[in-house]
């Protein structure tokens, strides 16, 4: 409990002034506010002398018998604390109200005599006491009915009890992140994608932050031409993503992938670079891989210590094979003898669980840790490059606080698509109600519900994925959503004629269907003929 009133140097700035007593040295943080037992640490009440842990002391001095009694006939008013300078008449006053934490902008004032600056010591002081030092020490410990209304909180972390859209998320890193005031540029050919994706990272001018713009070449080597309104930046993000898992970083199954181990790849920084493009392809176009592992998205959330890796995710099989014999034997000496048998030596060095087996039990921590080191601990180097790429764009501490919402768009998620949903992504442009076009377009709308049937039931060679990269550059509905629209190829092309095969602009999302047949099957096949046959951009 404070005595005497405190002095402090005139030279200081103003600010906040905590007053607590010294009569232990306390640490605030919450994780060492504890002495050696583990209990919360005691304080004495100076009213009744009894001893309350830390977190009880606060409410106890409110009802104390004692203080009660000692402030009987003790007129309710203002006390004034004064720091007096020990070097200069200019003194730092803070005005206390009884039960409130200290006024914040302290005011110049005579100085005023010590016996009266403290002349309510055994109540106001106690007070700030238990207020200041117990809400550091025990915060955690506090309930929402606890903490005044008025009390200034920090800002919230979003985290996944109350799940998040995507699309929301995606959006606010976009709205935040992204500069569309400048572009980093990409030239890419279709048969070296990858390569394309590197020489843009490594370019002086490449930022993740900047409006991406991309431009395609054919197989000669000359510019399709296209300005970048979006969907040539929507088709590069998804044929690179397509690449980058197919390649040499990423092993395992089609849905089920795991980073690899490529010392060169590493030293390169071709894994920082994947992460980077995971994370443009998510904040830039609202796309995802769709096929990690759930083991590798878990690690990339709690960390790899934290996870159980089952013998059936070592996607070598056989080490997966012998893995599973040891996992299943019977005794020590059957185990030494699979070991032998399925040259699992070598391996169990490496991975540095190699020892004595005394029992089964053993055997069995053996197996684990084996399958752990091979999926998780030997990619360790590449798993944390690939992380700080994912560190850009604030997407990283996104997926942390919001694991639920990414996992669909990072672990394999089968996004289904029927007929209805599928037509229901088209906004339908149609000519004047009654006229002749508006006529034949009914007919053309007929046969285009008919396709998406036929593709539902499997009756087509293309199917919803197809018409989807054709109009848009993606081959999947885009977490941030995506509005398409179709309309009709009334005029004639360059040659007088009208076209007999659908056209779209992947920019601005159309598709275009034509006008010229007269029956289904002649338009089933000129569509599917054109989707089959397009390389990009709608071209047939």
């Amino acid at each position: 409990m404070v005595t005497r009133s405190i002095s402090l140097k005139g030279s200081w700035d103003r600010g906040h002034v905590y007053v607590r007593p010294i009569q232990r040295d306390l640490d605030l943080n919450p994780e060492t506010a504890k002495n050696e037992h583990g209990e919360v640490v005691e304080e004495i009440c100076n009213y009744c002398f009894n001893i309350f842990p830390m977190n009880q002391l606060r409410e106890h001095i409110y009802v104390c018998p004692a203080k009660r009694k000692e402030d009987t006939g003790t007129r309710k008013e203002d006390t004034t604390v004064t720091f007096a300078s020990e070097e200069s008449n200019q003194h730092e006053v803070i005005n206390v109200e009884e039960d409130e934490i200290p006024d914040t902008k302290p005011q110049c004032s005579e100085e005023i005599p010590q016996s009266d600056a403290v002349s309510r010591e055994n109540t106001d002081f106690d007070m700030m006491y238990a207020s200041l030092i117990f809400e550091d020490i025990n915060a955690d410990q506090f309930s929402d009915e606890q903490v005044d209304e008025d009390e200034e909180k920090p800002p919230a972390v979003v985290t996944s009890t109350g799940v998040l859209d995507i699309k929301d998320i995606l959006e606010e890193l976009a709205t935040v992140n992204i500069d569309n005031q400048h572009i980093s540029k990409f030239n890419i050919c279709r048969s070296n994608i990858w390569d394309g994706v590197l020489r843009g990272m490594e370019r002086k001018s490449f930022s993740p932050n900047k409006k991406v713009s991309v431009k395609f070449t054919d197989d000669v080597g000359l510019s399709e031409g296209a300005a970048d309104l979006g969907g040539p930046m929507r088709e590069f993000f998804t044929l690179a993503l397509e690449k980058v898992l197919s390649g040499k970083l990423f092993c395992g199954q089609e849905h089920q992938k795991f980073l690899s181990y490529d010392a060169k790849a590493l030293k390169q920084g071709e894994y920082f670079k994947a992460g980077q493009l995971f994370s443009m392809a998510l904040v830039h176009c609202g796309i995802g891989p769709r096929c990690l592992s759930p083991i590798l998205f878990d690690s990339m959330v709690k960390g790899p210590g934290e996870i159980l890796v089952p013998i059936d995710s070592v996607y070598d099989p056989e080490l997966q094979l012998g893995l599973q014999r040891l996992m299943s034997v019977q005794s020590v000496v059957d185990a030494n003898k699979v070991i032998v048998d399925e040259k699992l030596q070598g391996i169990l060095e490496l991975s540095g669980t190699l020892r004595v087996m005394k029992s089964v039990c053993d055997v069995k921590e053996v197996s684990s840790e084996t399958a752990h080191w091979y999926v998780l601990g030997r990619t360790r180097a590449s798993f944390e490059s690939f992380k700080n790429g994912l560190n850009c764009l604030g997407l990283l501490d996104a997926l942390l606080h919001n694991p639920d919402s990414f996992r669909q768009t990072m672990c394999f998620h089968s996004q289904v698509l029927s007929s209805d949903i599928f037509e229901e992504l088209f906004t339908v442009y149609r000519s004047e109600e009654l006229s002749n076009r508006w006529e034949l377009e009914n007919k053309i709308l007929a046969f285009w519900r008919d396709l998406l049937l036929d593709i539902e039931e499997k009756e087509s060679e293309i199917t919803f994925s197809d018409i989807l990269f054709f109009a848009s550059g993606l081959k999947v509905v885009p977490s941030r959503g995506i509005s398409l629209e179709l309309e009709f190829l009334h005029d004639p092309e360059k040659n007088g004629q009208l076209s007999n095969f659908p056209k779209s602009n992947t920019c601005s999302c159309v598709l275009y269907l034509p006008v010229t047949h007269s029956i289904y099957v002649e338009f089933k096949g000129a569509f599917t003929f054109a989707i089959r046959n397009a390389k990009g951009f709608g071209n047939p």
